[in-house]
C-alpha cells in the first residue's frame, strides 16, 4: 500500500522534498500538496500517512488526537536568515496594519506575538493573495517569505525572533500516527531532502554604514536536534499563554 506524504506548497519547504522523484522510483509512495488545515483533516481521517505541521496547526491537532512529530527532516531558523522579512514604508514610527500572504496563518501569528512583545505595536493583520512585489496601500508594512526587496527598510524575522525571545524559530516538521512504521517514515523524509544542500545552511552577511561596520549571521536547520524541540515545546507555550491554542499537551518526539 503506497505512503501518501503532505506538505504545504510553499517554496521554501522544497529542500525538504527535492529528491522525492528518485525515492518514489524506489519505494511506493505518493506526495501530495495542501495546506495545513487539509493536513490536519487528513492526518485526522488515516488518508495521509506522514504530514508536514507548523507549531500552531499542530497544537490544534493535538487537542483531540495523538499525534508524533519525528525526529527527521525539518525547517527551523536562528538568527539572520533571510527566510522572511518585514519592509515597511519610510519614515514609520510603528506598525499597526501588517499585510501577508493568505496561507501564512503560523507566519502571520509569530509575526504579531513578535512584534507587540518586543515593540509593544497593536499589530492588525491583513491578508492578501499576493503581497510579494509592494506594500499595500493602507498598510504599514508586508511580511514577505521570498528573496525579492521591496523596500529600503526592513526588519528579519527570524533575526529578531532570536534577539527578542533567545531561542531558533521552528517553522516546521514532519508529523504521522503511525507509531509501528516511523523507522520508515524517518527514512523516508530523510532520503526525499535534498541531497545538494547540507542540513545546517548557514548565513552572514557584512554591513558597512557611514557610521557601523558589522556583521548578521544566522543558520537555517533542516535536522532535528534537541534545540528544535526545546524550541516547539516554547513557542506552543507561548501560543498557548496569548491565547492562540486552547490547550497543549507534551509533545512525543519519536
Amino acid at each position: 500500500m503506497s505512503i501518501k506524504i503532505a506538505i504545504p506548497d510553499k517554496i521554501y519547504l522544497k529542500p525538504l522534498i527535492n529528491n522525492f522523484p528518485e525515492v518514489k522510483s524506489k519505494f511506493d509512495c505518493e506526495l501530495i500538496f495542501k495546506d495545513e488545515n487539509e493536513i490536519i483533516d487528513l492526518l485526522k481521517k488515516s488518508e495521509i500517512d506522514i504530514g508536514f505541521l507548523d507549531p500552531l496547526h499542530y497544537g490544534r491537532l493535538i487537542i483531540d488526537d495523538e499525534f508524533d512529530l519525528l525526529s527527521s527532516t525539518c525547517f527551523s531558523a536562528k538568527g539572520f536568515t533571510k527566510f522572511a522579512n518585514i519592509y515597511f514604508k519610510e519614515n514609520l514610527v510603528a506598525i499597526h496594519k501588517l499585510a501577508i500572504n493568505h496561507n501564512e496563518d503560523y507566519i502571520a501569528t509569530i509575526t504579531q506575538v513578535l512584534l507587540e512583545d518586543k515593540y509593544n505595536f497593536d499589530i492588525k493583520i491583513e491578508q492578501f493573495k499576493d503581497v510579494l512585489n509592494y506594500i499595500p496601500q493602507e498598510c504599514d508594512a508586508v511580511l514577505t517569505t521570498t528573496d525579492k526587496k521591496i523596500s529600503e527598510h526592513s526588519l528579519d524575522l527570524t533575526e529578531e525572533w532570536y534577539d527578542n525571545f533567545e531561542f531558533e524559530l521552528p517553522i516546521g516538521f514532519w508529523v504521522t500516527a503511525h507509531q509501528e512504521d516511523t523507522e520508515l517514515f524517518k527514512f523516508l523524509t530523510n532520503e526525499i531532502f535534498d541531497k545538494n544542500l547540507n542540513k545546517k545552511e548557514e548565513i552572514t552577511e557584512e554591513v558597512h554604514t557611514q557610521n557601523a561596520h558589522y556583521e548578521r549571521f544566522g543558520e537555517i536547520n533542516y535536522q532535528f536536534t534537541d534545540n528544535t524541540e526545546k524550541a516547539i515545546d516554547d513557542v506552543l507555550e507561548i501560543l498557548y499563554q496569548l491565547g492562540y491554542l486552547e490547550e497543549i499537551t507534551d509533545t512525543r518526539i519519536i
